[in-house]
């Protein structure tokens, strides 16, 4: 694994447990789908959102994530690590 890339990583779960914790899941299975994702993240006790709150944070830290180029959609509603 490049350096850049491990440094990145490190940077990103250092500083954002959400995106942590996205990346934590999408590195136990090929592919994850949004509602998978938002279904991890609401048995977290550290997130405490309602559901609308946590649709649009995932989604949000996947933005950020895809234009890293950590992730990248597969198909409809489903990511995976690039």
């Amino acid at each position: 694994m490049p350096t850049i890339l491990i440094q990145n990583i490190l940077e990103i779960i250092m500083g954002f447990p959400l995106i942590a914790e996205i990346l934590k899941a999408l590195g136990t299975k090929d592919e994850v789908t949004l509602n998978e994702l938002y279904e991890i993240i609401g048995k977290n006790p550290v997130f405490t959102w309602e559901l609308s709150v946590r649709k649009h944070r995932v989604r949000s830290a996947l933005d950020y994530l895809k234009r890293k180029n950590m992730v990248e959609r597969s198909a409809d509603k489903t990511y995976k690590l690039v």
